[in-house]
């Protein structure tokens, strides 16, 4: 193989390589901002449930019912999310094992820089492929949690317009 050829092959398989790392990166990210505006929207339900004394009839049967179930939702949201940041999935990247295995290989003396990078290329193009089910299933996971959350985020919603509504 030609020394180019094998430099480019090396060089785009550690650009998808990274590409899909800095993607988990901004998935952890994103699960981490979901868990704040989760807080900030279980805050407002906590104090909007402590300013309104009590309230009856059917329009606070409501505004508990959507309370509660607003809680319940943003709580089931936010052990989504916290499990996407507790257990991030196992991307692959060339790692210290294999820097290792290159360093223990006795063939690798003889072997010339276009081997040694297509050898790159080939772990880097493996762990590319691992990446790509693991990038689906936690894009997944994260689009479960904000789900939730925007029902929970309607059922808030309702609460509040209920509790207006039955404090008229």
């Amino acid at each position: 193989m030609d020394a180019q050829v094998t430099e480019w092959l090396e060089g785009n398989a550690r650009r998808v390589v990274d590409a899909q790392l800095s993607e988990a990166a901004r998935i952890d990210a994103k699960a981490r901002e979901l868990l704040g505006f989760i807080g900030i929207v279980l805050a407002l339900l906590g104090a909007a449930a402590s300013q309104s004394g009590s309230v009856g009839g059917a329009c606070g049967v409501l505004y508990y019912g959507a309370a509660i179930g607003a809680a319940a939702l943003l709580i089931w949201a936010g052990l989504r999310a916290v499990q996407e940041i507790v257990e991030p999935l196992p991307f692959s990247d060339i790692g210290p094992s294999a820097i290792d295995e290159y360093r223990q290989d006795p063939a690798l003396a003889a072997m010339q820089l276009e081997e040694v990078r297509a050898r790159a290329f080939n772990d880097l193009s493996e762990a590319a492929q691992e990446n790509v089910s693991l990038i689906i299933e936690a894009q997944e996971r994260l689009a479960a949690a904000y789900g939730i959350f925007a029902v929970a985020l309607g059922a808030s919603g309702v609460a509040v317009v209920a509790l207006v509504l039955s404090l008229v």
